[in-house]
């Protein structure tokens, strides 16, 4: 809905978020886990417009992280779609794992309620005191240092929070690493090596062209290395970037092209696998943040079935590593890019 929001005769919004558990062998339903439970109400009335309804959206787009332990599941979740705002979205929530029953809720932000309308120039669908877009699409991560459990938790906008599970998701630390926005800040995924005690964190701080920047403060594409323990900096390493035109004399920059780190990262024991929003695969020094190879993956390619393929962009997906081969998807051609 966030997208269909867009039609002024769409009557915006009923999604109500949850999170779900199914019979891996068969399908059938075991729980459905609220994560909006107010039902939908009529909140504006028009006359020759659909109402206006809500609470709804705070979407649970990524993938959850299990907690088996204390029988727990975590999530982040996204913006409301529409009035009234909810204690649920852009938060970091936890579900009972046999019955779906949340147990705790951390919002990191609230009144953020944005719809695609809000950005078009016909806006009747977004609501009043729209917000910035700021979901944690990035899935929370469970990590293990010395004695201790961390969740680790990284949002668009930019900042990065641990979060104790003994404590219901008590803060801990929080890292201001970039400006954020609608497309990052933290987009995808972070990576952890937890016996080192280090969380890598990707920022992406690209600008949207035709939304309105919800970026605070100066970008700043990077990729960073905390302490799990106290979310002190390690390192910092400001993303290579290369968006010239190989084809021009005169280094001119590429058009929808930008250098940041969206796409979710990989680490292993002496590498962060680190792909980039210009088309680049990069491969940093785990320890020091150097840079110790770069790939670019821009251009044409025989494709398995015979059909051209073309290498570009690098969002969403990271790289997999399987028997000492490594495979990255190139070529993501949505937004703009």
């Amino acid at each position: 809905e966030v997208a269909w929001a867009l039609n002024p005769f769409y009557a915006c919004c009923t999604f109500r978020a949850s999170v779900v558990a199914v019979r891996a062998a068969t399908g059938e339903q075991i729980w459905r886990g609220s994560i909006l439970e107010e039902e939908p109400q009529v909140v504006e009335s028009r006359r020759l417009l659909p109402d206006h309804l809500g609470p709804s959206g705070a979407p649970a787009w990524s993938q959850p992280t299990l907690d088996p332990a204390r029988g727990l599941l975590y999530v982040g979740t996204g913006e409301n779609y529409s009035q009234p705002a909810t204690d649920t979205s852009d938060a970091i929530l936890a579900f009972d794992m046999g019955s779906g029953k949340m147990a705790w809720k951390r919002q990191f932000l609230s009144g953020d309620i944005w719809n695609m309308a809000c950005e078009a120039p016909m806006h009747h669908n977004c609501p009043g005191g729209r917000g910035e877009d700021l979901d944690f699409g990035a899935p929370p991560v469970l990590a293990r240092v010395g004695e201790r459990d961390y969740i680790l938790a990284g949002q668009k906008s930019a900042r990065v929070f641990a979060l104790d599970p003994a404590s219901n998701g008590e803060p801990l630390w929080s890292y201001r690493a970039g400006s954020g926005g609608k497309a990052g800040g933290v987009h995808f995924a972070m990576a952890v090596d937890s016996g080192r005690g280090v969380l890598y964190v990707p920022i992406s701080d690209r600008p949207i062209a035709n939304l309105e920047d919800s970026s605070d403060g100066a970008p700043n594409p990077s990729l960073h290395a905390l302490d799990i323990a106290t979310g002190k900096p390690l390192w910092e390493t400001a993303a290579p970037g290369d968006c010239r035109d190989p084809d021009s004399a005169d280094g001119e920059r590429l058009e929808d092209c930008y250098e940041g780190f969206s796409a979710a990262i990989t680490v292993t024991d002496n590498l962060v696998f680190a792909p980039t929003l210009d088309g680049f695969l990069r491969a940093f020094d785990a320890v020091t943040g150097a840079q110790v190879w770069a790939l670019d993956t821009r251009g044409d390619y025989p494709g398995a079935s015979d059909t051209p393929a073309y290498g570009g962009a690098i969002d969403y997906g990271g790289v997999f590593l399987d028997g000492g081969e490594l495979f990255v998807s190139s070529g993501y051609g949505q937004f703009g890019q």
